[in-house]
């Protein structure tokens, strides 16, 4: 397997075995945070589901460069995978709100707005199969 393809291979299982990302945004000059579940819509959309009058959701209208991470809830560090990312919040379209709600039924009660997070820039890490501190980076061109 050529390297470029064991890197997306690597990040497309690690993005659909969790569903949960912890997204960073720059709110008031300050850094702000937030946990949302996700759906994974390949190759580097992950849709989210929050409240356009929530703090990180007006934060990311105001710049739409976000951050974040998608992390393995692991009990020791040779068990830990996940992925650190950048990447530009948008408006989520039609099909990409039923793929969330097909993932999460509940979200068609909570009356929510979706958002489409496109991933530009990744760094994994697998300690389960790199090694303790080996990182892999793609780049969405």
């Amino acid at each position: 397997m050529h390297p470029c393809e064991h890197k997306l291979a690597l990040f497309f299982a690690i993005v659909r075995e969790q569903h949960l990302l912890n997204l960073a945004v720059l709110h008031e000059n300050a850094p702000y945070c937030a946990n949302l579940f996700y759906v994974f819509e390949p190759p580097f959309s992950l849709i989210v589901a929050s409240s356009a009058q929530s703090e990180h959701i007006k934060a990311a209208l105001a710049n739409p460069h976000v951050a974040g991470t998608i992390a393995s809830n692991a009990n020791n560090i040779p068990s830990i995978r996940g992925i650190q990312f950048l990447g530009t919040l948008t408006e989520a379209n039609t099909a990409q709100q039923e793929l969330y709600i097909a993932r999460f039924p509940m979200a068609q009660t909570i009356h929510g707005d979706f958002w489409n997070l496109t991933i530009e820039w990744a760094k994994i890490t697998d300690n389960t199969f790199l090694r303790l501190g080996k990182k892999k980076v793609i780049e969405r061109r």
